[in-house]
């Protein structure tokens, strides 16, 4: 997926459409997501959609429409939870379709609260200091390859280490690059101290590494069969032909492959959230 998961979430279900899609009056049951639907299978969520391909149509933007919506909708995944108390994705939504309908032109600036205030959100004190603009974030990206300083894994969050409503420092030095679980567990908790407590179960950190490389390894596979009987079906004209056999025998292993590595992946992930947050509440009492 090149969106956030939380834009495919539909209550306590993934949706086979972003919520700008929905915001438009698309039905998602009547289209096919793939990455959302084996998503949901690894996650064992109810998936709303169709569970194989069909024709459907796409929406038509330039380049340009492209990537600035995308760099949008990234950063604001990525924004404090106060951005989303205030701005409703919903709302964010409705505004997002004049974008890609061209009803709004695009701005001038590539600034995440000047960007934001252009489409009539207006953040004020909450947001005004994070002058960060599309090329410092790719700056950053790129200058830590795309993984995230604290867990190891990969990341695409640009995060301050001190808050920047605190600090006001949109200095080099005060970026890094996060993944986007490590980004929302780490908020407003001093740097110092997230780094200390990662510090502490660093073999923790390297067994998550080692798990995101297994499960991309196995998407890969199974993306690598999946197109392989695809193509096998169109040969033969045939769904019930024998030489179908091993690749659907395949997929069936990979997938049952896929879902163990990733339970035990969300356990691993959700001791690590216990730790980092029960130790940072123990030290904000402490300070209190």
């Amino acid at each position: 997926m090149t969106m956030a998961e939380s834009y495919f979430q539909q209550d306590t279900q993934l949706s086979s459409l972003c919520a700008i899609c929905v915001q438009r009056g698309q039905d998602p049951k009547a289209f096919f997501n793939g990455d959302v639907y084996y998503l949901a299978q690894a996650q064992q969520r109810p998936y709303l959609g169709l569970t194989e391909p069909t024709a459907q149509p796409k929406l038509r933007l330039s380049k340009k429409q492209r990537r600035f919506i995308t760099t949008l909708l990234q950063n604001f995944a990525t924004s404090p939870a106060i951005v989303h108390q205030v701005v409703p994705l919903s709302a964010l939504a409705k505004q997002v379709i004049l974008l890609e309908d061209g009803e709004l032109p695009l701005p001038d600036t590539g600034v995440f609260n000047d960007v934001m205030a252009y489409l009539g959100f207006e953040l004020g004190s909450l947001f005004h200091q994070n002058q960060l603009d599309y090329t410092t974030r790719q700056l950053i990206r790129e200058k830590y390859q795309h993984t995230c300083q604290y867990c190891g894994r990969r990341g695409d969050s640009v995060d301050h280490k001190d808050p920047v409503f605190v600090s006001q420092d949109n200095s080099l030095a005060n970026l890094t690059l996060a993944c986007q679980e490590c980004n929302r567990l780490k908020g407003d908790m001093p740097y110092a101290l997230f780094q200390r407590l990662n510090a502490q179960i660093k073999p923790l950190n390297q067994a998550l590494v080692g798990f995101e490389n297994t499960l991309n390894n196995l998407q890969q596979m199974i993306n690598t069969n999946r197109h392989t009987l695809a193509a096998q079906q169109h040969l033969t004209s045939d769904p019930s032909a024998p030489v179908l056999e091993p690749f659907r025998r395949k997929a069936k292993d990979l997938q049952f492959v896929y879902d163990s590595v990733q339970s035990d992946y969300q356990k691993r992930i959700q001791l690590r959230h216990d730790f980092i947050v029960s130790n940072a509440l123990v030290h904000q009492r402490y300070q209190s």
